[in-house]
């Protein structure tokens, strides 16, 4: 938000301009989701609320609440501004806490410690229970009494990261996320309202996922109010995709907008992550060590990486203060080493080799990117302000090359074919030592930087109707069930040999489980079956649950199984 005071104002008219001004007034990288066209829509006008608010002679500014989840209390820090000349008693009363000042300096701080109950509940993606502060601030001026307050709602929670995994409140967790750039095809502009965002976290959370990324940019309000109640992890990002060096200011540039977002949006428990820069170009590594030490000690609310994709110009052991890795592809040197995203981790294979030396968490950047043929009857969504003029050209060339009879059954065989690939993929990424979360690129189509139809979902974060919610999310969920088999095709003279094991990242473990196994024919019905007695099964992954082993001897072939 922007913000200004205006100050006191003389009795009678007056007249208010605002300018925007949409030039590059620093060097930003110019296909930055946060100020470009890149995204297929144009961020060149004011959103939201603009609004003009009186505010009494002495008031409530910024507050920011530090709740401590091993303690149950929350500290409240706050601004009280005032207007007047003379020296202002007043009462500043938070919760049922009561204390007097004499506010003597134009912007004075203050500090109460709130103690709640032990047994009040906690925040996070199973229980997003929130809690609220109130504040309330009375006075009188010049003999005319003033009232302001102030209402600001948190969440207990713990973030940490040791031994190489994430722990929100004690659990270990696991990001299950997607990419989203902050495209909407029908306003042209982020939603500023919580329907909306509730609307598409409640969609993400159907398909299995827990967490959002925003592509260097940062959301508006109603995101993170929206995600708070619905339990959605949030990483911002600083509207940075930029070039940093010692010869320009953007590290300076940086390190203002994460103090106005921090001020802004850091109560929130939602907000666990932020990121300075997508893919940072330059000599980036040392500018931004530099943020990352000056972030933590500015705000300890949330977890800081580095940035988010880039392969680091150094090991990977030799990484140091970040809290967690965001990895493109491995640290062995500029553009150098094992890939995380590729093939090499499918067929029950993963990206270990990729990991070596890595200590802290990894999170893996802008996972899949595996693109579907479109149904060009998506064009009648777009009745807003974006037309479909990219559908319209590829289904010019379609009709051009005699296929557009073949539509649907192209979609439905590129889209069956696409949702294998991210079948692949998340399966590769659990079963990975050392990797504890995932981001999308994307859950759903994203229209920016020409098109890039990678989602199960179409733009408007609808089905396509290739692949359910429920089917996606037996590769992606709190519990998935994993196979390590090294082909997809076999002869009948072969043994087919694999092992099972689990990623569980839920709220509770599982307790007494059986894991049943069935291999069927596609027509002919069921051939082998089995099953694997299991104790309790505690949070993590690379869980062992036992080996198949069976010859084919018996089996109708050919056959699909």
């Amino acid at each position: 938000p922007h913000e200004f005071a205006l100050g006191s104002l003389s009795v009678g008219e007056h007249r208010l301009t605002i300018c925007v001004d949409n030039g590059f007034l620093l060097p930003y990288r110019p296909d930055g989701h946060g100020i470009t066209d890149a995204t297929a829509a144009t961020w060149n006008g004011l959103v939201g609320r603009v609004e003009l608010c009186a505010l009494p002679a002495v008031y409530i500014n910024k507050v920011a609440v530090y709740p401590d989840y091993d303690t149950r209390t929350v500290t409240v820090k706050g601004i009280i501004n005032k207007v007047s000349a003379g020296n202002e008693k007043i009462t500043l009363t938070v919760n049922d806490i009561k204390k007097e000042y004499l506010i003597k300096k134009t912007k004075s701080e203050f500090s109460v410690d709130v103690e709640y109950p032990r047994t009040a509940e906690a925040w996070d993606e199973f229980t997003p229970v929130l809690h609220t502060i109130s504040i309330k601030l009375e006075g009188i001026s010049q003999g005319t009494g003033f009232v302001d307050s102030r209402e600001i709602k948190f969440g207990f929670r713990k973030l940490e990261t040791y031994d190489g995994r994430f722990y929100v409140n004690g659990r270990q967790a696991y990001f299950r996320g997607t990419h989203f750039g902050g495209e909407f095809p029908l306003t042209g502009h982020p939603a500023t309202g919580v329907k909306e965002w509730k609307r598409i976290f409640n969609v993400c959370k159907e398909w299995g996922l827990n967490f959002m990324r925003f592509h260097s940019y940062c959301p508006p309000e109603a995101a993170f109010e929206a995600a708070d109640e619905l339990g959605i992890y949030l990483q911002v990002e600083c509207g940075m995709w930029n070039c940093f060096r010692e010869d320009n200011d953007m590290l300076l540039v940086l390190k203002e907008e994460t103090k106005r977002i921090l001020s802004s949006f850091g109560n929130h428990p939602s907000f666990v992550m932020l990121s300075p820069s997508n893919e940072p170009a330059g000599g980036w590594f040392g500018q931004l060590m530099e943020w990352v030490k000056f972030v933590r000690a500015y705000d300890t609310r949330r977890l800081y990486t580095m940035q988010s994709g880039w392969p680091f110009p150094c090991a990977s052991e030799d990484i140091t203060d970040n809290d967690y890795l965001y990895y493109h592809r491995s640290a062995k040197g500029p553009h150098r080493g094992g890939t995380i995203r590729g093939r090499e981790g499918w067929y029950g294979n993963d990206y270990r080799a990729s990991l070596d030396g890595v200590k802290q968490p990894v999170i893996c950047h802008e996972l899949g990117q595996w693109c579907s043929y479109p149904d060009f009857d998506i064009k009648d969504k777009f009745t807003g302000y974006l037309k479909p003029g990219n559908y319209k050209v590829f289904e010019a060339r379609a009709e051009k090359q005699g296929l557009l009879d073949k539509n649907k059954e192209l979609a439905e065989a590129s889209g069956k074919f696409q949702a294998q690939m991210y079948k692949e993929d998340l399966e590769a990424n659990f079963r990975t030592p050392k990797i504890y979360g995932f981001e999308l690129l994307d859950l759903h189509d994203y229209l920016g930087q020409g098109t890039a139809l990678v989602g199960v979902l179409d733009a408007f974060w609808e089905e396509k109707g290739y692949i359910t919610a429920e089917e996606f999310r037996r590769s992606c969920a709190e519990t998935v069930i994993l196979i390590r088999m090294p082909k997809f095709v076999y002869t009948d003279n072969e043994t087919f040999e694999a092992s099972l094991e689990m990623a569980h990242f839920a709220k509770e473990p599982l307790k007494g489980c059986t894991l049943k196994w069935e291999v069927h024919e596609r027509e002919k019905g069921l051939f082998k079956k089995g099953e694997f007695v299991l104790g309790q099964i505690n949070n993590g992954k690379n869980i062992p649950v036992g080996d198949l082993s069976f010859d084919f001897a018996g089996m109708p072939t050919p056959g699909a199984y």
